[in-house]
């Protein structure tokens, strides 16, 4: 397919092909990044704040101005930390928040307000701090590559490369400064580094996988659920290396080096706090029920009270905020379905809407071809499979939450690791069907461009009618706001135009530009005909009364994916 490696399949990964072939595999893979990061740097000059990207924005000013860990302490301050570099360099300052109870979100609003401050130097600092977190996603290839190329020969790490570099989804938030793709790319780093520590055991391996794993969770808690599986995978993939007391010192390394590289993070503040010290939030750690702004905590007068935590003090915080919000459920949608709670088969239905097509029929011969025994896994593609597994059901067991498809992430490089455990057989039509899901990839990829975060695969829809599936931020996340503004400027010249987008929100489109002629409302007006509607496809969704009034009206353009343009008569 490529024209290089044409044997790799069959050849063990620990064989050295010739220098030729090498060269031409690294200089395609060379490629592949090249492309790679010429999408993200697209993709991050054109996109507005996204919803999410107000309140680390703010957060990451604040800490560097202020040294304040509790601002969106949901997730750690790594990534918010790097991308708002260049703002902190440029002289941005804010002050730390008054009056913010342990419920509240204060960074939203703030953000917010920072924003609509000074738009157009906010986008500026926005873009130089995208490009940094951009090397999480370019680190994420490195590491599919390599590992894929461990696994399966020369042709499953390129094809590995090209399942990372062209994903839509990646794409888009790869470019964001969010915590998705970092924790993605540093907990696929991770378990590569377990594999080879496995395979060695050596010291300087085990230092590496522990800085690998205090690293990813300091890039988002998610990667706290690496810690029990690390030894859990030795004990199915290698049951005998655990009574070896090398391996046994060395894990122990592991964990003090990855808890020594996480407080780091947080300047070493409250660790080693006892845990009936803590004033919780979440119904599961006061273990009373779900009430505002009260706090308790379940664990005072007993004995596992007294144990000392080895986590800084936000950790734990923001690790109970966090639960805080699955105990007390949020508005979910997905499958023209609404609740205030989510569903356990909320990811594995995002990732059939989402996933391209061509990726679905690839991960989809790799899953059979593992559990047929056709391709006996590897020790790293048991760690894959092991992840993989842990993951689907971390998040099936965490269903208060039914809105944002971008936590199962995480999953996509155990599934490529898998498609290259797939290139050791020598059954062509699986490689070949592997081969032709790599190119349908690229191709969905390259029709949903420029578009990536509100694409869907052909058969959800698309881009247009996609967003009947999910909302948020599979749809709208408020990344069309410029775009909007300068529709919306440009048909407000010819006819009276109304919009509503409360994602975006109305001081945000305002702030860009929006012109005082046009009306900002949550419903259109009665009065008016042959007038324009701008609406966001998630208030489409989620508010029933527009079904009636727009269901006979012309959709004259699609924004983004984002936002329909209909003329009403």
């Amino acid at each position: 397919m490529f024209g290089i490696g044409a044997n790799s399949r069959s050849r063990p990964s620990h064989c050295c092909a010739s220098s030729a072939a090498s060269r031409n595999v690294w200089c395609v893979f060379v490629a592949i990044c090249a492309i790679h990061m010429l999408l993200l740097t697209i993709n991050a000059w054109r996109l507005a704040p996204v919803s999410d990207e107000f309140g680390h924005y703010y957060a990451g000013v604040c800490l560097w101005t202020t040294g304040d860990l509790s601002i969106f302490n949901v997730n750690p301050p790594l990534v918010r930390a790097i991308g708002t570099i260049p703002a902190v360099v440029a002289g941005a300052r804010v002050s730390a928040p008054t009056g913010s109870g342990s419920t509240n979100r204060p960074e939203f609003p703030l953000g917010r307000e920072l924003f609509c401050s000074n738009p157009d130097q906010f986008r500026v600092h926005l873009f130089q701090g995208r490009l940094l977190c951009m090397l999480f996603s370019i680190l994420g290839l490195c590491v599919v590559f390599v590992w894929g190329r461990q696994i399966g020969g020369d042709v499953a790490g390129i094809v590995c490369a090209g399942f990372w570099a062209f994903q839509p989804q990646i794409i888009a938030h790869g470019s964001l400064i969010t915590n998705d793709i970092p924790v993605t790319a540093t907990m696929a780093l991770t378990a590569f580094l377990f594999c080879r520590w496995l395979a060695t055991r050596s010291w300087r391996n085990a230092v590496l996988l522990g800085l690998s794993l205090g690293f990813a969770t300091s890039c988002k808690f998610t990667a706290f659920i690496m810690w029990p599986l690390l030894p859990l995978t030795t004990i199915i993939s290698l049951p005998t290396y655990v009574c070896s007391i090398r391996y046994q010192l060395q894990l122990a390394t592991v964990f003090v080096i990855s808890i020594v590289a996480v407080g780091a993070i947080y300047r070493f503040e409250g660790m080693g706090q006892r845990l009936d010290s803590f004033q919780f939030i979440s119904q599961t750690l006061t273990g009373a029920p779900m009430l505002a702004d009260t706090s308790g905590n379940r664990f005072q007068g007993t004995l596992i009270g007294s144990v000392r935590v080895p986590f800084p003090k936000q950790v734990v915080l923001g690790l109970d905020r966090q639960q805080y919000d699955f105990d007390r459920g949020m508005l979910s949608y997905a499958a023209g379905m609404r609740a205030e709670h989510g569903w356990w088969w909320f990811y594995v239905y995002s990732m059939l809407v989402k996933l391209p097509v061509g990726t679905q029929l690839a991960v989809g011969i790799a899953i059979a071809s593992a559990f047929c025994c056709v391709v006996p896994l590897t020790m790293s593609g048991k760690v894959a499979l092991v992840m993989a597994i842990a993951i689907l059901q971390v998040t099936a067991w965490q269903c208060g939450i039914g809105q944002q498809h971008r936590y199962i992430f995480p999953l996509y490089p155990y599934l490529f690791m898998l498609i290259a455990n797939t290139f050791r057989t020598n059954i062509r039509l699986a490689v070949t069907g592997i081969k032709m899901g790599l190119l349908c990839t690229i191709l969905a990829c390259a029709l949903a461009a420029p578009h990536w975060l509100a694409s869907f695969n052909y058969f959800a829809g698309g881009t247009w009618s996609g967003y009947w599936h999910l909302f948020n931020d599979a749809s709208d996340w408020g990344q069309d706001s410029y775009r909007v503004v300068e529709e919306v400027t440009e048909y407000s010249q010819s006819r009276h135009v109304q919009i509503f987008s409360s994602v975006i929100g109305e001081d945000v489109l305002r702030a860009i530009g929006l012109p005082d002629s046009v009306v900002y409302s949550d419903y259109p007006s009665h009065n008016q005909s042959g007038y324009y509607f701008v609406i966001s496809k998630t208030d489409l969704v989620l508010d029933s009364r527009y079904a009636g009034v727009l269901c006979n009206a012309d959709i004259v353009k699609d924004i983004g994916g984002s936002h329909f343009v209909f003329l009403l008569d």
